[in-house]
C-alpha cells in the first residue's frame, strides 16, 4: 500500500477506536464521537470490503446554525403548526439540511413547550429537549420509543427519520391525537413525500 493509503487507514483506525480527544458513544458501523477540544460531534459511518479495505464518512456537527437568514420561513412554519397542529415532514436528500431545519423549529417551540426527540443517533446535543436515542439491541426502536414517549405527554415530538411502516404509523397516530410532530423522510422533494410514505405500506 502507498504511504497515503497507510496514513488514511491510521486516521480511520483512530476515529473507529477513539483517541485521547474523543469518546465513543455509538457502535463502530454507524455512530458519533464527541470532540472535547472543539465541542463538535463527528457523525461516523464506516464500512469494510472483503479485501480488508475500509471507507469512512465523517460529518462535522457543531450545534444548530444561526437561523437569522431563515427567520421568515421559520415564523411561517411555526404559525401553521401552532394553528393546525398535526405533522410536519421535511423531505430531501442526504445533506440537504433536513435535520438542521428540524432542530431550528423545535428549538423555537421548546421556548414554551416540552419537546421530546427520538433520533438514531442523536446528532446535536440540545439541553432544551428530552432526547431519546434508538438502540435496537436494547429493544429501543423508533416504534417502541414512540410508545414510551407518548406516556410523557410531550407537546412536540421530534422524529429523526421515518424509515419504516411502524414508525410512520406511530407518527401519524401521535399527530392525530393532538401532538405536534416534526419528522424527516428521505425523498427528492415535498411532492414525492406522500409517495415515499405510502411505499411503507406496499
Amino acid at each position: 500500500p502507498s504511504e497515503t493509503a497507510n496514513v488514511g487507514q491510521q486516521e480511520i483506525n483512530y476515529l473507529n477506536y477513539g483517541g485521547h480527544e474523543c469518546c465513543r458513544t455509538s457502535p463502530r458501523s454507524i455512530g458519533s464521537l464527541l470532540s472535547k477540544e472543539s465541542a463538535a460531534f463527528l457523525r461516523l459511518s464506516s464500512v469494510a470490503d472483503f479485501r480488508g479495505g475500509e471507507s469512512l464518512v465523517v460529518r462535522i456537527i457543531k450545534g444548530i446554525p444561526d437561523a437569522a437568514g431563515a427567520r421568515h420561513l421559520l415564523d411561517r412554519l411555526l404559525g401553521i403548526l401552532l394553528q393546525k397542529r398535526g405533522m410536519l415532514t421535511l423531505a430531501g436528500p442526504t445533506g440537504s439540511g433536513k435535520t438542521t431545519l428540524l432542530y431550528q423549529l423545535a428549538t423555537r417551540l421548546a421556548e414554551s413547550r416540552m419537546v421530546l426527540s427520538i433520533e438514531d443517533p442523536v446528532e446535536i446535543n440540545q439541553p432544551q429537549f428530552l432526547q431519546l436515542q434508538v438502540n435496537p439491541e436494547a429493544d429501543m426502536t423508533y416504534p417502541q420509543l414512540l410508545k414510551a414517549a407518548l406516556r410523557h405527554r410531550p407537546d412536540v415530538l421530534l422524529i429523526g427519520e421515518i424509515r419504516d411502516r411502524q414508525t410512520a404509523q406511530s407518527a401519524c397516530e401521535a399527530a392525530i391525537s393532538g401532538h405536534i410532530v416534526l419528522a424527516t423522510v428521505h425523498a427528492r422533494s415535498a411532492a414525492d413525500t406522500p409517495l415515499r410514505l405510502s411505499s411503507f405500506w406496499l
